[in-house]
Formats: structure tokens, sequence, C-alpha cells
């Protein structure tokens, strides 16, 4: 856009066609800047569904954790326990299977991690015993255990 002399100096039909013109620019100016928002409106669901699956995931593994610890414990501990060369490879297979399990579980952290998410498990309330209870299930269902 160049300068345009003030209205006073131009004659009436040449004003109106000034005016025109700069009605004209202002209104596909404003149309741009309205495409411009438009294309940035996807981008909020997308990032609550994001932000919902990272809750998710840090939760998930956070329960995850809680499974293959004890596994891994137990694990280590029968190990001086089991005689038999049966006992002795199923023992090895479970904890090469609960320490492939732990491996992934870091890797989604790490995922979140790397992302700029803590990797903080979730608050979630404590039962008399000191025990974490049940994660709540997203859909508000109760858990069968399975």
């Amino acid at each position: 856009m160049g300068t345009t002399p003030p209205l006073d100096e131009i004659e009436p039909t040449a004003q109106v066609a000034d005016l025109t013109r700069r009605l004209a620019e202002a209104e596909a100016a404003l149309k741009a800047a309205v495409e411009r928002l438009r294309g940035n409106e996807p981008a909020a669901p997308r990032n609550e569904r994001l932000e919902r699956l990272g809750a998710h995931t840090e939760a998930l593994t956070h329960d995850l954790n809680n499974v293959f610890a004890p596994i891994l414990m137990a694990a280590a501990l029968l190990k001086g326990k089991v005689t038999d060369e049966k006992g002795a490879r199923m023992l090895t297979v479970l904890e090469s299977n609960a320490e492939r399990g732990a491996a992934l579980v870091r890797r989604v952290q790490d995922l979140d991690m790397d992302a700029g998410m803590p990797a903080a498990p979730p608050e979630r309330p404590v039962d008399k015993d000191g025990q974490l209870q049940a994660a709540p299930n997203p859909q508000g269902e109760q858990s069968t255990g399975c």
C-alpha cells in the first residue's frame, strides 16, 4: 500500500473510488486474518487429546512399574531357591520377560521426558494400610481385575 492523500484533497468520484479500494484491501486483510485463525482451530482439540494421552500414559507406566517390580524382586529371590533345571529355565524366562517389560516402560517414560513432560507418577489415593489404590478407569467403569 502506498501513501494516499487526505480525502479532502481528492474530488468526490475519486474519493469513492479510493474508499472502495481501501475497503477492498481491508476486507482482503480481514479474510486473510480469519483464514490464519481458522488454520489454528484444529490445534486446540488435538493438544487436549495429546494432554489426555500423556496423562493416561503416565498412569499406565506407573501401574506397569508396580507390576514388574515385584516380579523382578521375586525372581531374584527365587533364583537361589529353585534347584531343578525346568524350574530354573522357567524362572529365567519369567525374569527375562519382566525385564523386557520394565525396559519398555522406561522407553515410554523416556519419550515423555524427551517431550519435556515430567515422568512423575500421578497422585493416587492410599488406603489405610498405606497401599496405593487402583488407578481410576478413564471411562469411569469398575475394574474387573482381569
